[in-house]
């Protein structure tokens, strides 16, 4: 799972030009330059910020999954470490299993039996049954339960402690083995518990530190947005002189004829106003 302390990602290639910052030297254009530069440096602490948020909402999901193993480990480590101390040793000659009140110390005689009870005609049917406890071996019941293609032996306090057999190998399952694997080591499970819940607190305290802290960037993200917007403001301004100035030019360029007309002589003044309307005809 690794260590959590909420570091960020540094952004890769800052510093390379892309194509609006290579129009805006083309274009010979200081202001517009600076746009581009600000736009890249804004765009660059937005991608650190969003990064930021990502960590955070990552680092949520990490507090209520390690809480939740905590609590699901702690609640079943007493069950791990009284199965640990009822644990029997059957090894060698120390060897005993009971089936249905009968009881085997051989292993050979042992395997024929239970192979023999759990392959019976009509004892396994298709589709999913309990089978209720079939053995008690090493001071547990072992207990199985069986799908359409798989059987499941487990402890009957500890069910998630399973050994699994595919329903077409049954003859050939060594079940005694099996039983008693299921009830050995089971000290160094409840150790290995014990273990992951203190790591799972490590990683747990490592979270809730890092969670909620601030975009340490906020600073430079903010400096970044005033200075895009500034530029931006400046070229909305310079654009509407310039949208300014050349209606000023229009209007200039639309009077010069007329103005011209007034003042040369041997022109009709009224020549400069237009042509004549139909009642103004010569010889009249």
């Amino acid at each position: 799972r690794g260590d959590v302390s909420g570091r960020e990602i540094e952004d890769i290639g800052g510093d390379t030009l892309n194509f609006t910052e290579f129009k805006a030297i083309a274009s010979n254009n200081p202001l517009l330059l600076e746009e581009a530069e600000a736009a890249a440096d804004l765009k660059r602490w937005q991608a650190r910020y969003t990064n930021h948020q990502r960590n955070q909402q990552s680092l949520a999901s990490r507090i209520r999954n390690e809480q939740a193993y905590i609590d699901r480990s702690t609640a079943e480590l007493p069950a791990y470490r009284a199965a640990a101390e009822r644990a029997v040793d059957t090894s060698g000659e120390r060897f005993v299993l009971t089936i249905g009140g009968h009881r085997y110390t051989r292993r050979p005689d042992a395997e024929a039996a239970l192979n023999s009870w759990l392959t019976a005609p009509g004892r396994i049917w298709p589709g999913p049954g309990q089978l209720g406890v079939i053995a008690t071996v090493g001071g547990h019941d072992i207990t199985a339960r069986h799908d359409t293609d798989t059987l499941y032996l487990s402890l009957a306090d500890l069910p998630d402690v399973q050994s699994v057999v595919a329903i077409r190998d049954l003859r050939k399952a060594e079940f005694v083995s099996r039983c008693e694997n299921l009830t050995r080591g089971l000290d160094k499970r409840a150790r290995k518990l014990e273990l992951g819940i203190t790591e799972a607190e490590h990683r747990l305290t490592q979270a809730q530190t890092a969670h909620g802290q601030p975009f340490k960037h906020a600073p430079e993200l903010d400096a970044a947005k005033r200075r895009y917007t500034d530029i931006t403001n400046k070229m909305r301004d310079n654009q509407a002189q310039q949208v300014a100035l050349s209606q000023a030019q229009q209007i200039t360029a639309q009077q010069a004829p007329a103005d011209a007309a007034r003042t040369t002589p041997g022109i009709p003044a009224w020549t400069a106003r237009g042509p004549a309307s139909p009642d103004r005809g010569y010889g009249r």
